[in-house]
């Protein structure tokens, strides 16, 4: 018989034996190799401005530091910081960027991986976090009194998204439409380029449009609803008080800085007449802010103007406080969904 001789040891059992640690060591080994327990999405990208829309520069890296090169400065730090809240070390959590760069992984960088009662505490301090987001945007449309007979309810409770930005030459944009198509086409005089900012509402309200009133010297005095939206004939008016949980909007809109109005497009393309296509008003416009003048003649803003004035309007947006964050800017704002292995 043949026997294997290791090490100066010989014999079947002393075989048998160095099988099983060989076994042991690798299974430790495959258990220890991969220790991601969560995934971070992001709704931008989260690496560094300067290599955004790159292609091929992304690192899976064994070492910590390795792979934090592929993430904003201003990400790593946050992250960092949502570790320590949660009692965790940063030292003990390794971030690895995935193409095209909104998505992170965390993983453990202990052989074990990160402890179970770690990874419970930094779910709940990330589940407050959303909570806390749910909250500021966190709409409230009330009736005034006069409107206590009528059939409608008089308050309801939504909750918003931010969604994207548009630009708009319209001076006055509750001006009937051909108001509005006069101004635009008036090229002896400066016209203005606007920032809208176009929020969805998670549930329509019941209504056909919204309006501005205004007071003597011209200024928005208070909005009122027009409907039911199952009645496209109805001309009736319900004034409207809003109450945003957010400070900032809040402070915007009693201040006059921002007014709340329908999209710019309903008015060349209007909600259908019939009542079973239409449920309501799912979506508004917030006029943030005056970009300048419009140089050009002509009736619509150009490719070249527009990504101009767009940045613009991005880069002023960055000054704004939460929740403007949740949708423009570099900070953990940007996350949108967090996944738990």
């Amino acid at each position: 018989m043949l026997f294997i001789a290791v090490a100066g040891v010989s014999g079947p059992a002393h075989v048998f034996r160095l099988i099983r640690i060989s076994v042991l060591f690798l299974l430790l080994s495959l258990a220890g190799c991969s220790q991601d327990f969560a995934e971070l999405s992001f709704n931008t990208q989260v690496q560094p401005e300067a290599n955004r829309y790159s292609v091929g520069r992304y690192s899976s890296g064994s070492q910590r530091y390795a792979v934090r090169d592929e993430i904003g400065l201003i990400y790593q730090e946050q992250l960092d910081l949502l570790l320590i809240s949660a009692g965790i070390s940063p030292q003990e959590v390794r971030y690895r960027l995935v193409p095209p760069g909104r998505k992170v992984i965390l993983s453990g960088t202990g052989f074990f991986g990160l402890p179970q009662e770690k990874k419970n505490a930094l779910r709940d301090v990330i589940n407050a976090h959303f909570q806390q987001r749910k909250h500021l945007l966190n709409a409230n449309f009330s009736l005034s009194a006069a409107n206590a007979d009528s059939a409608a309810p008089q308050h309801y409770s939504r909750n918003i998204r931010l969604r994207y930005l548009i630009l708009s030459l319209v001076p006055d944009p509750y001006a009937p439409l051909d108001i509005v198509l006069q101004q635009i086409s008036d090229y002896s005089r400066p016209r203005q380029v606007y920032c809208h900012l176009t929020i969805g509402l998670d549930k329509a309200l019941p209504f056909r449009a919204l309006h501005a009133e205004r007071g003597p010297d011209g200024q928005i005095s208070g909005y009122y609803l027009q409907g039911p939206a199952n009645d496209p004939s109805s001309q009736q008016r319900y004034p409207v008080q809003m109450q945003f949980e957010s400070r900032e909007l809040q402070k915007g809109f009693d201040s006059g800085r921002f007014s709340l109005m329908m999209p710019v497009s309903w008015r060349k393309n209007p909600p259908p007449k019939d009542p079973a296509l239409f449920s309501g008003i799912d979506r508004l416009e917030i006029r943030l802010m005056a970009l300048g003048d419009y140089p050009h003649q002509q009736p619509q803003i150009d490719s070249g103007s527009h990504r101009y004035y767009l940045r613009q309007c991005e880069e002023k947006i960055r000054t704004f406080n939460a929740p403007f964050h949740y949708a423009f800017g570099d900070s953990l704002n940007r996350l949108q969904q967090v996944r738990f292995y």
